[in-house]
């Protein structure tokens, strides 16, 4: 066996410039590839060079001087290369005797190449830190997929840091929220290797959801072979929460044009009909009958203007323009006079009022808004109610609040709807054929708000329904002047 075997093949196959000098004069007995490369000579031309002519030693005040060297050593070098500009190398040199006497052999690596990648892979590095989205890789050789790369984008996103999440599989921003029809995607996504793009929810370390706009990739090797998954992580959140309003809006203005259609449809039917009778046979009738007709028109046109007062409220609100001009009012009296109202407009059905004020029952309130929260409170638990049953009206102050309560023994309502119960022209589904525009208890709930108060409510179906509206009490400074309660 040729004893300069194992030398010769590592000659060829290594990646760094390969010298190899006489001991004494210097020249180069052989150089391979990858020397022909550094020095944009070719290896026949290279035989019989001085090295020195080649390499120089690198002065770290600038300057290049001739080679000296020992048995051996390590350092950096220049290199005549095929360009005009010197190349920086790093140089491993010894003296080794081979069958044909000591030669030295010197290896050369082009640091200004290895400078080139490192600055690139720093670039990479630099850039993917700065990318606002998530990026994330995965090790997909092993079953888990475990995180071996997280970038600033993720850490800012998910509020875990690189430390907290490398080598866990990412499942955990999920949570317990697993049953996800897009996690199926994802799964099979990546036990098949395959691309793939979801959005899911997804949970910050803090527990705040966020909707992550998943995007993965497969990393193959020069094999074929699958060896890491790259994922791109969106927050979406905003996108979603835009996407979800504008599907509530159309589903509001399907529910306003239905509203509309059938709500104004039956009182002008009945104007309709009673102006028409009065046309055909007015002065053939009674005056009780014409009276009755004309009662008739009012009451529709009533009907129609507080629909009209109801549909301006709820487009005021939704762009904050509603207005609040607090004065100063009895309470006390103002509930009563609703309370007759109501047993005007509804004959037989009893509200029974149960007032709990101390002696002064004069407080600062919008007094239109007020009279949204009671009569609305009051019609519906008139409406839903029957005849027979009484309606609970109680009105009093505590712990410094103006509190109402109406409490009803009526339909209820469906425990699987009540989440939606003060969205505009919402309507129970069980009312059935009783008349509503689904606008009154949003109008509550944001006439409530208006004067910085809440509304709580506890309903049953079949059992009935009690709500409780809470405002500041805000007692009137000398000099403020009572409101009209009819205002």
């Amino acid at each position: 066996m040729n004893p300069d075997l194992p030398f010769d093949l590592l000659f060829e196959l290594t990646g760094d410039a390969v010298f190899v000098t006489d001991a004494g004069s210097g020249r180069v007995l052989e150089a391979n590839e990858q020397a022909s490369g550094l020095t944009g000579r070719t290896r026949e031309n290279l035989k019989g060079t001085e090295l020195n002519e080649l390499v120089f030693a690198s002065d770290p005040m600038g300057g290049n001087g001739p080679l000296a060297y020992g048995e051996k050593g390590r350092g950096e070098v220049v290199v005549n290369g095929p360009g005009s500009a010197p190349l920086p190398c790093e140089a491993t040199w010894c003296r080794v005797m081979r069958s044909g006497g000591p030669v030295y052999v010197w290896v050369l690596r082009d640091l200004f190449s290895l400078r080139r990648a490192n600055d690139q892979i720093a670039l990479k590095d630099t850039a993917m830190a700065c990318v606002a989205s998530g990026v994330t890789i995965s090790d997909a050789r092993d079953p888990e997929h475990p995180l071996i790369y997280v970038n600033r984008g993720f850490e800012e996103i998910t509020g875990f840091s690189a430390g907290e999440v490398l080598g866990r599989n990412c499942r955990f921003l999920q949570g317990g929220d697993r049953d996800q029809e897009d996690l199926n995607r994802l799964r099979r996504a990546l036990a098949l290797g395959q691309a793939c793009q979801v959005r899911l929810r997804n949970y910050r370390k803090d527990g705040g959801l966020f909707w992550n706009e998943l995007h993965i990739s497969p990393v193959r090797n020069e094999r074929g072979d699958l060896t890491h998954f790259v994922g791109i992580q969106i927050d979406v959140t905003e996108r979603v929460r835009a996407r979800e309003q504008l599907e509530r809006s159309e589903q509001i203005k399907t529910r306003f044009i239905r509203m509309v259609s059938h709500e104004f449809r039956t009182p002008m039917t009945g104007i309709r009909a009673s102006a028409a009778f009065l046309k055909e046979y007015g002065d053939a009738v009674s005056p009780e009958k014409r009276r009755r007709h004309f009662l008739n028109i009012e009451r529709a046109l009533e009907r129609m203007n507080r629909l009209l007062d109801d549909v301006l409220f709820s487009s005021r609100s939704e762009v904050g323009k509603v207005p609040f001009e607090p004065a100063a009012v009895d309470l006390k009296v103002f509930c009563e006079e609703l309370v007759d109202e109501l047993h005007t407009v509804h004959g037989n059905q009893r509200v029974v009022f149960e007032p709990t004020f101390p002696r002064e029952s004069t407080f600062l309130v919008d007094a239109a808004l007020l009279n949204q929260i009671i009569y609305n409170l009051l019609s519906n638990a008139v409406k839903y109610s029957p005849e027979s049953e009484a309606v609970r009206f109680q009105a009093g102050v505590d712990d410094g609040r103006i509190v109402l309560v109406v409490e009803d023994s009526g339909i209820g309502i469906p425990g699987e709807e009540q989440d939606s119960l003060f969205e505009p022209f919402h309507r129970g589904s069980n009312v059935g054929a009783i008349k509503g525009t689904g606008l009154g208890l949003y109008i509550v709930k944001r006439s409530a708000e208006i004067h910085g108060g809440a509304i709580r409510f506890s309903s049953a179906v079949g059992l009935g329904s009690r709500f409780k509206v809470v405002i500041p009490a805000e007692v009137p400074q000398s000099g403020q002047h009572e409101q009209d309660p009819c205002h």
